[in-house]
């Protein structure tokens, strides 16, 4: 989160030879480094299954009853988890849709709405929204969420990310470079990410005190299939629109107004929704 976006924007602005042809190759290249390093050192040191056999054969018979009949993912989600579940995945498709787009606004040229920045300035503006946010992570949200119940802090968490989405147009109305308007572009992401933050582990939360703790994994399972689902449609759909809404209404920020717009009324509603059905009785673990 902190490194990414930094040495992404950097590599991208400073490559030389065929890379300045194709100035996105260079981090593509690094990113894909990282991930065969993350590989080897998986092989390397992850226990396997036979880390585990002495702990299998230490079994008694007694201990070994015959297991139930496996059943489809979706016959172990009760009726209670089905609403967290229709929360998650819309959560995760909004947010999606507007974290893809927001890189693009910082790209876009201010007479169409954005901010105009370079690429290598788009990854110091995620980066360093991204220190601030992991600080958050550690040092307040455990004090937040051991006051606030999850039945509030979601739609609060929600509901204040929706309203941060089109706020963002505003910023770009600010006197370009100068440190104002930097401090309010940081301020507003930092705001919005804690925010979104609060929101994921709230529904989390929920979803697992929706269920018995012996559903817990089937639930989580099916949970994460079918918000995958979802979360494939928000990037694709959101430059889809982003482009169209640019297309349409090129000047003055218009278009980037009503995608954000857009975006942020549906997540609003999905606050709401979980603010009236989602009630204290996702607080406590079914049992």
């Amino acid at each position: 989160m902190v490194v990414g976006p930094a040495a992404g924007g950097m590599l991208a602005e400073r490559g030389g030879g065929i890379f300045r042809r194709y100035p996105y190759a260079l981090p593509n290249f690094f990113a894909a480094g990282l991930a065969l390093v993350a590989l080897v050192v998986i092989e390397a040191w992850l226990p396997g299954k036979t880390s585990y056999s002495k702990i299998e054969e230490a079994d008694t018979d007694d201990d070994k009853d015959e297991a139930p009949a496996p059943r489809r993912a979706c016959a172990r989600v009760p009726r209670t988890s089905w609403l967290p579940i229709g929360v998650y995945c819309f959560l995760s498709t909004f947010s999606i849709f507007y974290e893809d787009c927001y890189p693009l606004w910082l790209l876009t040229p201010r007479r169409e709405g954005g901010m105009s920045y370079a690429v290598d300035e788009i990854g110091a503006v995620l980066s360093v929204t991204a220190v601030f946010t992991v600080a958050y992570q550690f040092l307040i949200f455990p004090f937040i969420s051991a006051r606030c119940p999850s039945h509030v802090l979601f739609p609060t968490s929600a509901g204040l990310s929706a309203v941060l989405m089109p706020v963002a147009v505003l910023i770009a109305r600010m006197e370009p470079g100068a440190a104002v308007t930097w401090a309010a572009l940081i301020g507003h992401n930092i705001v919005y990410r804690c925010a979104v933050s609060n929101a994921y582990t709230a529904c989390f939360c929920t979803i697992n005190n929706s269920c018995a703790t012996d559903a817990r994994g089937a639930v989580n399972g099916f949970a994460m299939s079918v918000a995958s689902l979802f979360k494939a449609v928000g990037p694709s759909l959101g430059a889809s629109l982003y482009a169209y809404g640019l297309d349409k209404a090129p000047n003055g920020g218009v278009g980037v107004l009503a995608v954000f717009g857009g975006v942020g009324a549906a997540l609003g509603v999905t606050a709401l929704v979980a603010c009236k059905y989602m009630g204290a009785e996702y607080d406590t673990p079914l049992d």
